[in-house]
């Protein structure tokens, strides 16, 4: 069988987990599916093809593409891993995904594509009241040929926060708690990796409180930033999210990257997120969380459980599985 996957950067963290990783690892497993990479893909390659794959398909060219193939009988697979159709307005790409020809491409998809994949249930029903064609949940997961990473020592007194400028509002929404905290725990290093810049609601505020700030800015490959977080060895990791509809479709790669490192997560109390969470808190709640895993840092036998929860079920090897019965057509249209 013949692959083509539409991959877009494949340094991307979303192509890392549900396009350019989960399929090499396909192709490096499975020698008799043929998997073809391309960030621009041309009709004439789709048509050799036998399943188109497009990771978060929203612009005309990839509608025509996907046409053209449904065409020539080449299944065409979308893949979404946000509710693209709910971006709050403070996101700085709301601008792009609030176009009427990009709207109408992403419904467009989600009812016509062969198949759909989301990273969610809370997407998938999302997309499926909009029309969709029942989408194949198929989660986010660790590749398992990182596992050499983890850290075999100790962790330190340090709380991660990673993520992009598109969370800048999440982390305003607990700004105060998280400065206020800092300055009564200042042997604790607040680490924020990724973003740049930084969040301004917090690292600077934290170091005037007293505290300590280490920065880690973008770009890193997917592996540099899996050895980042490792090396840190952090405790304790934060991933504030205000409460909307796009955060609730959301996957929670922040927990399980947290228990990856050796950390205890704090995220919210829905249902993507409490297996894999030390705390899940409700609004009001967050700083209350966060002085709590402080308090507990120390505890292994946590960090223990949710690791093993994580290896149970959020592996690459089980979500490909899911991948592979889509691809057959044991899932699916």
């Amino acid at each position: 069988m013949k692959v083509l996957v539409c991959h877009g950067d494949a340094n991307d963290a979303s192509s890392f987990y549900r396009s350019s990783g989960p399929w090499a690892a396909i192709t490096r497993g499975y020698p008799d599916i043929r998997v073809t990479f391309s960030a621009a893909p041309t009709v004439t390659e789709a048509m050799a093809s036998d399943v188109l794959f497009l990771l978060r398909p929203c612009q005309s060219e990839a509608k025509r593409l996907a046409e053209a193939a449904k065409h020539h009988g080449v299944r065409v697979w979308a893949d979404y891993d946000d509710d693209l159709l709910q971006v709050p307005t403070d996101n700085p790409n709301w601008l792009f995904y609030s176009r009427t020809d990009v709207r109408h491409n992403i419904r467009w998809f989600i009812e016509n594509a062969d198949v759909v994949t989301t990273s969610t249930e809370a997407l998938s029903k999302a997309y499926v009241n909009r029309g969709g064609r029942f989408p194949v949940v198929v989660p986010n997961a660790i590749d398992n040929s990182l596992l050499h990473l983890r850290p075999t020592q100790p962790g330190q007194k340090i709380v991660l926060w990673r993520g992009s400028p598109t969370h800048d509002r999440d982390v305003a929404s607990v700004a105060d708690e998280i400065v206020g905290i800092a300055a009564k725990h200042r042997d604790w290093a607040w680490a924020f990796v990724g973003a740049d810049p930084v969040p301004w609601a917090c690292s600077e505020r934290i170091e005037a409180a007293g505290g300590k700030v280490i920065r880690i800015r973008a770009p890193m490959s997917p592996l540099q930033y899996y050895q980042t977080i490792c090396a840190l060895r952090p405790l304790v990791a934060m991933a504030p999210l205000a409460d909307n509809a796009f955060n609730r479709s959301k996957s929670c790669i922040a927990a399980l990257e947290a228990s990856f490192c050796g950390a205890v997560c704090i995220g919210r109390s829905w249902d993507e997120w409490t297996p894999f969470c030390g705390l899940c808190y409700e609004d009001g709640f967050f700083s209350s969380s966060l002085r709590y895993e402080i308090a507990r840092a120390e505890d292994a036998g946590i960090r223990a459980t949710l690791w093993c929860e994580v290896a149970r079920t959020r592996m690459l090897t089980s979500a490909n599985k899911t991948r592979l019965e889509v691809l057959v057509g044991k899932q699916g249209a």
